[in-house]
C-alpha cells in the first residue's frame, strides 16, 4: 500500500484553549477508531461514504490503510531488543521477510496470564515460565491449514505472493501460553505440506513453526511493571504486522487485530468453520 506523506493537511486553531483539527471547510471530519474496527459494532458503523471528508481532506486516504499508514513512520524496531529478543535481528526477521516464504500469524490467547496475574495480586508470587494453560488452538491451526492450501492452489492471493515462487511456510505462534506455543509446534514444525491439487511441477514446501522468547505478561498497574514485560508485548504485537496474513478470533481481543491493521494485513477469523477473511468496512463484498 501507499502513504501520502503531507505537512499541512490541518490549521490548528491557536487561540482555543483546546486545540482543534480543522478540516475540510474548516468542519471537523469523522477518524475511525480502528481498535475496534474488526468487532461486530464497528463492522456495522464503518462505511466508505462516513469517510468522505477525510479523504477529501487527507489527500489519498483509504479507509484500509489508514491505521498503517498512520502508524508506518512512529515505529522503528531499536537495536536494544536484541536485548530481550537474542535472535531477533539474525534469525527471526529475516525468515518472516523472505520473499519465498508465506508468513502466517496464529494469534493465540489462552488466557494463561490473566489468571497468572490475579493469582498474583493474591498469593504474591507466580512462576510466569511455567507450561500453564493450554488454549484451544485446533480453530487456528485448522485456518492455517486450509489457507496453506487455498493459496497453494492459486484459489487466493496473499499480498504480492504468487504460488509458484513460495518455497517455505512460516507459522508465527503469538500467545500467551508457552504450553500452546509448544504443542503447535510439536504437532506441525518441520511438517511436509502435501496439496489437495495436481501440480505441473513437484515442490516439496516444509512448514516451520516459530515464535519470540515472549511469556505474554500483562504489564499490570498492581505488578509492578516490567520493563522487559513490556518490551516482549510490543516486540510480538510488532512481528504479527511482519506475517503476511494473521489468523485470530476475531472481536474477543483487539491485540491482534490492530498488530495486522499495523501495516493493512489480512485477516482471518478462526471461529468460522472454513475461516473466512473478515472485512471491517460494510460496503466490501464479504467472501
Amino acid at each position: 500500500f501507499e502513504c501520502s506523506f503531507e505537512t499541512n493537511c490541518y490549521t490548528f486553531q491557536q487561540r482555543a484553549k483546546i486545540a482543534k483539527a480543522v478540516g475540510l471547510n474548516y468542519k471537523l471530519q469523522p477518524v475511525p477508531i480502528y481498535r475496534h474496527v474488526y468487532s461486530p459494532l464497528g463492522r456495522s458503523h464503518y462505511t466508505r461514504d462516513t469517510f468522505n471528508g477525510l479523504q477529501k481532506t487527507l489527500f489519498q486516504f483509504k479507509l484500509e490503510t489508514g491505521m498503517a499508514c498512520a502508524l508506518g513512520g512512529l515505529f522503528n524496531l531499536s537495536p536494544s531488543l536484541s536485548k530481550y529478543e537474542p535472535d531477533l535481528f539474525t534469525t527471526l526477521l529475516p525468515k518472516l521477510h523472505d520473499e519465498e516464504t508465506l508468513v502466517m500469524t496464529l494469534y493465540i490467547r489462552t488466557g494463561n496470564t490473566d489468571l497468572m496475574a490475579t493469582q498474583e495480586a493474591k498469593d504474591g508470587k507466580v512462576d510466569y515460565h511455567s507450561e500453564g494453560l493450554s488454549g484451544n488452538y485446533m480453530p487456528h491451526s485448522k485456518c492455517a491449514l486450509h489457507l496453506e492450501q487455498e493459496y497453494l492452489a492459486g484459489r487466493i492471493r496473499i499480498n504480492n505472493h504468487t504460488s509458484p515462487s513460495i518455497s517455505r511456510v512460516v507459522w508465527l505462534v503469538v500467545t500467551d501460553s508457552p504450553k500452546t506455543k509448544n504443542r503447535l509446534a510439536t504437532a506441525f514444525n518441520g511438517k511436509t505440506i502435501v496439496t489437495d491439487h495436481q501440480q505441473t511441477i513437484t515442490r516439496n514446501i516444509t512448514r516451520e513453526v516459530i515464535g519470540s522468547r515472549s511469556l505474554g505478561i500483562h504489564s499490570r498497574n498492581t505488578r509492578n511493571v516490567s520493563k522487559s514485560d513490556f518490551a516482549d508485548s510490543f516486540l510480538d504485537w510488532y512481528l504479527i504486522g511482519e506475517s503476511d496474513v494473521v489468523i485470530d478470533k476475531v472481536g474477543a481481543y483487539t491485540y491482534g487485530e490492530t498488530g495486522a491493521l499495523r501495516t493493512a494485513r489480512p485477516v482471518y477469523d478462526a471461529k468460522n468453520d472454513p475461516c473466512s477473511k473478515v472485512f471491517f468496512v460494510k460496503d466490501d463484498i464479504q467472501d
